[in-house]
């Protein structure tokens, strides 16, 4: 058996363990489906018999509750109207009155005494005269007796005992009859038969809760009578207790608005005190959530009269709500409440059943579906050998299986036909392996020879582009050097920007080429972020000084400058981002900022290039990262470009870790954002400088009339702890200059633009001097670019230094340091020139075999002072280095007739006096890997051609 066929074999039997068997599952299966069954039978049950019984059995006795508590209030209300209307008969047949509280007594002491419900009765005339009947403590009668016509604010009060009265109590009042609610009710029926009810409402005479039963009548001398016969809350409540609903029923009574006028049967409410409390109240304001419940799904209902459902406590209830009909003028209702489950009718025996019929029904199922099960399962588990028996091209056996089953057969009979074609296939098939394996290596033979050839083709093109590129650019730097009129110079000029135009088009296309073929890689060294910035601004600020543009570098004072990451590759990003910038800006500024992004712990560095430019569309933007595209092919023609440069900084960026945003506005400006992680060596804190101790407290000045440019120069000056203050024209700073001389807090430090608009910055450095004299300040000259009059006329002007924009802030505390520290303008700037024979005696062996590059980097190591050996072939150089000879660096051509570079310092490094030799590699070749090649080889360097003069004697300047 050969090695697939185990491992399939493996696999089944690894399958098979994993996995249940058909007998079981049949069994599972059935299972299932008769629980379901049974499940849904009994959901049906609940569902279509048992729900609605038990909804009709709770309608039905929730309705006897409502009409009961509904019978005791009109039995009350019956005997209360009895009452009412005897006094009435009484009043027209003369009996009673106003007039006569000793009559009145007599009739209606009895009637009081008699009827508990009854608390109290009043009798008024249209004259305003009334007379109050309440009952009193043991058995006593308070009558109360007020006529604000005749008695003018008095009240008389007396108790009747035995049918006698008590001295009376004459009291301060204000109350008239006529003006009471019930009195004009009463009047207002106009039919004198008719008993009116009020609202529920409470008594001015005793403060309780209570309602009136309302009646008028004429007396045969013509006058009006009005009628109350008051019944109080306080024990209606007895009517909503005495009638149980279900376990968990109860019932109350309600005005339309919600006020309780009898309380439910709950704990809290049996007692006097808290009937008192709580009756008449609003049913949110008691302790009863069910009742609150019930009201707010009847009052939400349509129907006033119907049954309401709700939801209570996790549980559905069920509200029956009974008009009391009085002809009360917002209504009584009678409601009854209950959950739904006190009208269940299945019984504990009833469930005991039902489940014993289910585990039956499981049980017989079960033994059923066993029997099927094992019968159909043996078949199948043949069936299921000889498939894994074909599975391993077990094939010299055909296939037997026993089955009853049709379908059993014909999958036996298709077993076999597919073993016997299998038979016959397996014959050929590993001759077509061999074939399709043959097939791919050629294939992926050709794919590699093609990736070599272009990586090679690559590789040449960039040797012989920039071997011509070398000697022009290098002949070019020479020229310059010589004496020749404005025309010559103006002509070496253009030629030089041709040439570096055509290198920046070569690199781009080199490192597209990289990134496509992703062999690209991102380093991760230590650097300083000034530098990357400086070297950023010294290519991007002629061109933009040319335009005339405000071009601003701005690190933010909580920035650090020591960082780890790749800063040649950060370096290229933002001098592609700017120098498009410049390009597509012709008036305003361009602005290069660095900030602190993100949260503490996972700080990020934010690099923006923003400018005031042309700005682009939505259009323009969506093709805006597509290789060889630019914003329209009119920008092409206009400002030129291969259309790379934004395509290879969105892939670098993305490879450095985030993604390269815009966002632009047309004729307004672009803005270009990044996020790096913040990333630092780990003795980044003790190494990082100190920030101008000495220059604390000091107060400078700056006039700048860009407000980017002095607001980036006013904050990297606060960091320094520096008092700063900043002034776009002049007038205005040099009368703040003026103004704090004469203070005991002059300014100390003056830093001012050399082109402001509309005046020199000269001019005002001269009117401050005038202004304070003497002026003991440090004026600083703020310029573009070092023209040729600007140092003698600092030099006239007593500028103790100058600064080029855009700054940063390294080079802004050099350029206070140098001001402070009281050297000439002339000696300052001479120092900083690249020219001073710093290699004066040092040994240099130059090895390339091209005649003018020889030439050239001949004379780009002149001005060093250095003593240069040039030689044009690599076994020259050995033989000089076997001899004896000690030099102090190499430059060493790579690519070369005979000999290439990295043989030479492999033989070199053998040598004893090539051991500790400085070699460094001179290639015009760009691709990846080449850096790696040369110090893997025992080099030191590596330096691309084309090479400039600057880079050249960095170089001698790094090592010697």
């Amino acid at each position: 058996m050969n090695a697939p066929a185990i491992d399939a074999a493996a696999m089944a039997r690894h399958e098979r363990r994993g996995r249940a068997s058909i007998q079981r599952s049949l069994l599972t299966s059935s299972l299932f489906t008769a629980t379901i069954a049974l499940i849904l039978s009994a959901a049906a049950a609940q569902v279509f018999v048992y729900a609605p019984v038990q909804h009709a059995l709770a309608a039905a006795e929730l309705r006897v509750a409502t009409q009961a508590v509904d019978a005791d209030f009109a039995g009350l209300f019956q005997r209360v109207e009895t009452i009412a209307r005897l006094r009435a008969e009484w009043g027209r047949a003369g009996l009673v009155g106003v007039d006569d509280e000793r009559g009145l007594v007599r009739l209606m002491a009895p009637v009081l005494m008699n009827e508990p419900d009854v608390s109290s009765l009043a009798i008024a005339a249209t004259t305003g005269r009334e007379i109050l009947v309440r009952k009193g403590d043991g058995g006593s009668l308070l009558l109360r007796h007020t006529d604000p016509d005749a008695m003018h604010g008095v009240e008389i009060d007396t108790r009747w005992n035995d049918g006698q009265p008590e001295p009376a109590v004459r009291r301060a009042s204000d109350y008239d009859a006529r003006q009471r609610p019930w009195f004009k009710r009463a009047m207002a029926v106009g039919d004198q038969r008719r008993i009116a009810w009020t609202d529920p409402f409470v008594f001015r005479s005793t403060g309780m809760p209570g309602m009136s039963a309302l009646v008028s009548w004429v007396d045969p001398a013509g006058r009006a009578f009005a009628s109350t016969t008051d019944i109080t809350l306080l024990d209606l409540s007895r009517f909503t207790r005495r009638h149980p609903v279900s376990a968990h029923g109860k019932s109350a009574v309600l005005t339309s608005d919600g006020h309780v006028v009898a309380l439910p049967d709950d704990a809290g409410f049996r007692s006097d005190e808290g009937v008192h409390a709580n009756v008449f109240k609003p049913v949110g304001d008691i302790d009863a959530g069910a009742l609150l419940a019930a009201y707010s799904g009847w009052r939400a209902s349509d129907d006033r009269a119907a049954l309401v459902h709700f939801r209570f406590g996790g549980s559905a209830w069920v509200a029956s709500w009974r008009a009391i009909d009085i002809g009360t003028p917002s209504g009584l209702w009678v409601v009854s409440y209950a959950p739904e489950s006190d009208f269940g009718v299945s019984t504990k025996t009833q469930v005991m059943i039902l489940a014993a019929i289910l585990a039956a029904g499981l049980l017989a199922t079960m033994i059923l579906t066993m029997r099927t099960a094992a019968a159909f399962a043996a078949p199948l588990r043949e069936l299921a050998a000889e498939s894994e028996r074909i599975g391993r091209l077990e094939l010299a056996r055909p296939v037997q299986v026993r089955g009853t089953w049709h379908e059993v057969d014909v999958t036996a009979r298709s077993q076999e036909s597919m073993r016997q074609r299998l038979l016959q296939a397996t014959s050929g098939l590993e001759a077509a392996v061999d074939r399709r394996t043959a097939e791919l290596a050629a294939a992926r033979d050709a794919a590699n020879a093609g990736a070599r050839a272009k990586e090679s083709f690559l590789a040449n093109m960039s040797h012989e582009i920039r071997t011509p590129m070398n000697a022009i650019v290098g002949l070019t730097q020479l020229l310059q050097q010589t004496s020749m009129d404005a025309t010559q110079h103006d002509y070496l000029g253009k030629i030089e920007d041709a040439a570096t135009l055509l290198l920046h088009i070569v690199n781009d296309i080199l490192d597209f080429s990289k990134i496509d073929a992703g062999k690209l890689s991102i380093e991760r060294t230590e650097y300083l972020l000034d530098d990357v910035l400086r070297r950023v601004a010294q290519i991007v600020a002629p061109a933009a000084d040319v335009k005339r543009l405000e071009l601003v570098v701005h690190r933010a004072h909580d920035v650090p400058n020591l960082l780890l990451g790749d800063p040649l590759r950060l370096g290229q990003v933002l001098i592609n981002l700017a120098t498009n910038a410049v390009k597509f800006t012709p008036a305003g500024e361009v602005v290069l900022a660095v900030a602190l992004a993100g949260e503490p712990g996972r700080q990020a560095l934010r690099f923006e290039v923003r400018d005031t430019g042309i700005g682009m569309s939505p259009d323009q933007l969506a093709k805006l990262f597509q290789p060889f595209e630019q914003a329209d092919q009119s920008m092409a023609r206009r400002f030129g470009g291969t259309g790379l440069g934004l395509a290879i900084s969105k892939r670098l960026v993305e490879l450095m870790g985030d993604t390269l945003r815009v966002e632009s506005t047309p004729m307004k400006g672009t803005r270009f954002l990044f996020d790096l992680p913040l990333q630092r060596p780990a003795s980044a804190a003790a190494r990082e400088p100190g920030r101008g101790h000495a220059l604390q407290a000091m107060r400078a000045l700056v006039v700048d009339d860009n407000a980017s440019a002095r607001s980036a120069m006013l904050e990297m000056l606060a960091s320094l702890k520096m008092h700063c203050d900043g002034f776009a024209d002049g007038p205005e700073a040099v009368a703040a200059f003026a103004q704090a001389a004469r203070s005991d807090r002059p300014y100390a430090l003056v830093f001012v633009d050399w082109r402001l608009a509309g005046e020199d910055g000269f001019d005002v450095i001269a009117r401050m001097r005038a202004a304070a004299t003497p002026a003991e300040a440090t004026f600083i000259m703020v310029a573009t670019t070092l023209a040729p009059e600007l140092s003698e006329r600092a030099e006239a002007a007593g500028v103790s230094g100058l600064i080029l924009k855009p700054a940063t802030p390294s080079s802004l505390l050099n350029s206070i340091l140098l001001g402070l520290g009281g050297r000439s303008v002339l000696d300052r700037e001479s120092a900083g020139q690249p020219h001073d024979r710093f290699a004066e005696g040092r040994r240099v062996l130059l090895v390339e075999d091209n005649d003018v590059n020889r030439l050239i980097a001949t004379e780009l190591l002149r001005p060093s002072g250095a003593l240069v050996t040039a030689v044009a072939d690599a076994e020259a150089a050995i033989a000089l280095v076997a001899g004896g000879v000690a030099y102090d660096m190499v430059l060493m051509d790579v690519q070369m007739k005979g000999m290439d570079g990295l043989e030479a310092t492999r033989l070199m490094r053998r040598q004893p006096a090539g051991a500790k030799m400085v070699i460094v590699a001179l290639t015009a070749h760009a691709m990846p890997g080449d850096r790696a090649r040369c110090i893997a080889a025992g080099m030191d360097d590596y330096l691309s051609k084309p090479v400039s003069s600057a880079d050249l004697l960095d170089c001698l300047r790094r090592w010697l």
